[in-house]
């Protein structure tokens, strides 16, 4: 039970980093326009 919460919380922290970096990505696109 513990370890499968940690694959949980460890996919959601991924999650998280993908999409903060798809945002910042997608504003250093939109800075020289």
């Amino acid at each position: 039970m513990i370890g499968e919460s940690l694959v949980i919380l460890g996919e959601t922290k991924n999650l998280h980093l993908l999409l903060y970096i798809k945002k910042e990505v997608l504003q250093d696109k939109n800075l020289p326009c």
